[in-house]
């Protein structure tokens, strides 16, 4: 281990004081999730009351960091995108940055599968920020709970920032229907999306198929969230700007329109040749 690497979301910065002990409605909703496949997460299920509500200026400058993200350069879909990968340090109990290439198998990607891709890393000011931390340690406790990783030096935990911007064209996800991630436990919090937007609506399913849906839901307010894990299939919905009368179409297509999210997933990669050789 690198001594001059940087560590973050030690048990003493978690939201649980560094006890093993969840609350009550992080135990209500892991084991929902253990049945289901998914969980609805609600802001309050981030920041449930005061003193724990979160400062808008928090917000703000967290909506802040996403104005600025680089196009995608590994596919279409009116997409900005940064990426920042840790590894677990089971000395610190902590995570460490590194630089790791987003990779997906082909199997569980059938678009952007298979390819090797770098983005830039998330803004530093994140990790100063109360309630991207709040999230974050939060997530760290749900997935401690579940057992669905193990908490060793191969868990990478993957945080990926995105932006939707659809113009003329619609924004969309790669793939743009149902898959299923190739991570083991994924968390999607959505940050921000402006009331003009149709779509970004999430998806779950059974099967591929999409004959067996089980669930639709919509993340509205910030630090909305839902979890999925690799038993079900799930999609967002590609998103467009609401222009109701098409004469007004060009003058709305100025007005920038947006959907902010982070992704956030963790699995174990011991094994994932791909990845590791890659590591710096």
């Amino acid at each position: 281990m690198a001594a001059n690497r940087k560590s973050y979301w030690r048990p003493s910065d978690s939201n649980n004081n560094g006890e093993d002990k969840p609350d009550s409605a992080v135990f209500a909703k892991t084991t929902f999730m253990e049945k289901n496949g998914y969980v609805y997460l609600p802001q309050k299920f981030y920041f449930p009351s005061s003193p724990k509500k979160f400062d808008p200026h928090d917000l703000d400058e967290i909506k802040s960091t996403f104005v600025n993200l680089n196009p995608d350069p590994y596919s279409s879909g009116n997409r900005y995108r940064a990426c920042s990968d840790f590894f677990y340090n089971s000395i610190t109990s902590s995570f460490d940055v590194y630089k790791v290439p987003l990779y997906q198998r082909p199997e569980f990607n059938s678009v952007d599968g298979g390819k090797v891709r770098f983005y830039d890393s998330i803004d530093d000011r994140l990790y100063e920020n109360p309630a991207f931390n709040t999230l974050i340690n939060k997530d760290i406790e749900m997935v401690k709970q579940l057992g669905t990783v193990t908490f060793d030096k191969s868990l990478l935990l993957e945080i990926l920032q995105v932006r939707y911007s659809p113009g003329i064209l619609p924004s969309y996800s790669t793939p743009s229907w149902l898959y299923i991630d190739d991570e083991d436990v994924t968390i999607v919090h959505l940050i921000h999306v402006d009331e003009n937007i149709i779509g970004g609506d999430t998806v779950i399913s059974e099967d591929i198929s999409g004959k067996n849906i089980t669930k639709v839901l919509r993340l509205s307010k910030p630090f909305d969230t839902y979890m999925t894990n690799q038993t079900k299939f799930h999609a967002v919905t590609p998103m467009a700007k609401n222009v109701i009368d098409e004469e007004e179409n060009e003058k709305d297509n100025e007005e920038d329109q947006s959907r902010y999210v982070f992704i956030v997933s963790f699995r174990n990669v011991a094994d994932d040749e791909e990845v590791l050789k890659h590591i710096s």
